[in-house]
């Protein structure tokens, strides 16, 4: 038995009615999680049928998620978590590279359009009772997929996660039981957490970060974890907010702690701004997943949102650094996490050592012995606090012979209250110029007018004459509609698809250069941080 499922015991033994699990309809016990625990993990043994079966988790959070996800866990057996966010695509190509012999889903719209694409594969249907709840049991006929098998050496593959990363294809991340766990125990002292918790659970729990942060981390520390249904969070795909439901959800639960994306960050910092009050159990809001302003960070410090940044990645088994209320720089995405050694190289790329995935499926092993490239930018201060700068891929090289992260500006716009999304380009380029999606204010007139146009301008300016010649904004381009990841202009985690929105934008873009160079030609002084009319 693993420490986290020792720990569960160990609540239950000691404090037996004490709620683990808790959503709005029923609660569950510690007592009562061990017995569905011990139900499931039956259940799903029964079904076993050679040493390389997973079982694919396609259900919104629900107390009957985690007891089947831990039911995995406790039976050594493969958990394949999938996103609802996922395209159909991303879904059925995950099923199978990973080969998943069970498909166990509920009743939803996506689901019903995945099981249609996957007629040709699926050998039988059934349905379990898990924790009060009914869902479907898919057995699907994967073996003349052509797949390698997972090469795991010694060790036991208990997790694949899927990366929402900027291709239409995830990969598969191997993940043993021991770096599990080692996690779950790190960053339960990085955040302080301890057996009073009530962590509520806003992202999906087919997320790592919010598997390992919103349930593992509170049922180690003998605490409670609330699942709520998307429909009562306000929370649709990774991408849709309801702002008076997740609200109104914050307010009835009354958590210690949470984990959120930047987007959400800006919901509570316009929400509180606007006399919205926090409970005050509230310790602990971990952000993580995407850049995000120095501005909204002090923001949110002045208007006492206990907001705390870190880092993280799939690769590395989610978090790798986080602020906590002992030790918080903003700006920084804090301190490394016991669990990991880091370093940064000659290039300024982090490198991340101990506690790693196995690989990807499908490809040669990862060698533990060595860093992990991670691909960011970033530096570590005299003080051990880690600052992420961009992207090494995404460096924008200027015809200047400038090196600028995009990620950089882009988090400075991101600071304008009217900007909603943006992404900038300028690879071989003399200039920056940024795609921008412009802020919709519910129950307002959104026509956008010159007055707007005039404003954005205005506000840009005052930006520019902040930044170094080099990396200022020269023009900018709106977007026809919102980043998304419907129209493929989004990954899963919130992050812009930078190649799939430039193909959107590609003429306008050389439009504008071209426009550019005529104004700037004529007029030298506009290089100078004004945009061009």
């Amino acid at each position: 038995m693993n420490l986290l499922l020792k720990r569960i015991h160990e609540t239950a033994a000691k404090s037996p009615d004490k709620i683990a699990l808790q959503n709005n309809n029923i609660s569950l016990s510690y007592r009562d999680l061990i017995k569905e625990i011990k139900a499931a993990g039956i259940a799903l043994e029964l079904m076993k049928n050679d040493a390389q079966q997973t079982f694919a988790l396609l259900l919104d959070n629900h107390h009957a998620w985690a007891v089947l996800d831990l039911a995995l866990l406790s039976n050594k057996q493969c958990a394949v978590p999938l996103p609802k966010f996922f395209s159909i695509e991303q879904l059925k190509h995950a099923l199978l590279d990973s080969r998943s012999e069970y498909l166990i889903l509920d009743d939803s719209q996506i689901n019903t359009q995945l099981l249609h694409e996957l007629n040709d594969r699926i050998c039988c249907r059934d349905s379990i009772k898990i924790a009060g709840k009914k869902l479907n049991i898919v057995c699907l006929n994967n073996s003349s997929v052509i797949s390698d098998k997972i090469e795991i050496g010694n060790e036991k593959i208990v997790k694949i996660t899927y990366t929402s990363g900027t291709t239409d294809k995830p990969k598969g991340v191997l993940l043993s039981e021991q770096v599990i766990i080692s996690k779950v125990a790190a960053l339960s002292l990085a955040s302080e957490a301890d057996a009073d918790e009530v962590a509520l659970s806003i992202l999906p729990l087919s997320t790592l970060l919010e598997n390992i942060g919103g349930l593992y981390v509170p049922l180690y520390c003998g605490a409670r974890s609330i699942l709520l249904s998307p429909e009562t969070i306000g929370l649709s795909g990774s991408s849709q907010i309801d702002q008076d439901k997740l609200l109104s959800s914050i307010q009835a639960y009354k958590p210690t702690a949470f984990v959120i994306i930047p987007q959400l960050l800006l919901l509570l910092v316009n929400a509180v701004a606007k006399g919205y009050k926090l409970p005050d159990s509230i310790r602990f809001i971990a952000m993580g997943g995407a850049p995000v302003s120095r501005t909204i960070l002090e923001l949110a410090e002045q208007l006492k949102i206990p907001v705390y940044e870190g880092y993280g990645l799939s690769e590395a088994v989610s978090v790798v650094s986080v602020n906590n209320p002992s030790e918080k720089r903003i700006g920084s995405v804090g301190k490394v996490l016991t669990a990991h050694q880091i370093k940064i190289s000659s290039e300024g790329e982090i490198l991340v050592k101990d506690e790693l995935f196995s690989g990807y499926l499908g490809q040669k092993n990862n060698n533990k012995d060595n860093y992990y490239a991670t691909g960011d930018i970033g530096h570590l201060d005299k003080d051990g606090f880690l600052y992420i700068t961009g992207r090494k891929k995404n460096i924008i090289n200027t015809s200047f012979g400038r090196n600028i992260s995009p990620e950089w500006i882009e988090k400075e716009l991101d600071a304008i209250a009217m900007i909603a999304q943006c992404v900038v380009y300028g690879h071989a380029k003399p200039y920056l110029v940024a795609i921008v999606v412009l802020r919709v204010v519910p129950g307002v007139g959104n026509t956008i007018d010159d007055m707007t146009i005039s404003e954005l301008r205005k506000s840009l300016e005052k930006l520019n004459r902040q930044l170094p010649d080099y990396a200022r904004v020269m023009d900018f381009i709106l977007a026809d509609e919102p980043f998304s990841i419907q129209n493929k202009q989004l990954t899963g985690t919130g992050r812009p698809r930078r190649s799939a929105i430039y193909q959107a934008y590609e003429k306008q873009l050389e439009q504008s250069y071209e426009a550019l160079s005529l104004a700037l030609s004529l007029n030298s002084n506009k290089i100078n941080g004004e945009l061009c009319e």
